[in-house]
């Protein structure tokens, strides 16, 4: 996973794994998306990345994996 500034209104994030890239708010609001995903790459833990659609280059929300599990039940 790498992620760069794309411009003053986007992230953008790319997955080594499915070579796709998408875009994530630079609102202060979604850094502890941004704050997620580094942190499962470096524990390398599971995250659920919900997109606009599943077109959608679009992240809104990162979730751990665990915790939606937990959620669930």
């Amino acid at each position: 996973m790498h992620i760069s500034v794309a411009d003053k209104k986007f992230y953008t994030v790319s997955f080594s794994r499915s070579q796709r890239i998408y875009r994530i708010s630079t609102s202060r609001d979604k850094k502890k998306y941004l704050n997620l995903l580094r942190e499962s790459q470096l524990k390398n833990l599971p995250v659920v990345v919900e997109r606009e659609t599943e077109q959608s280059d679009l992240i809104l929300r990162v979730e751990c994996a665990t915790t939606k599990q937990n959620n669930k039940k």
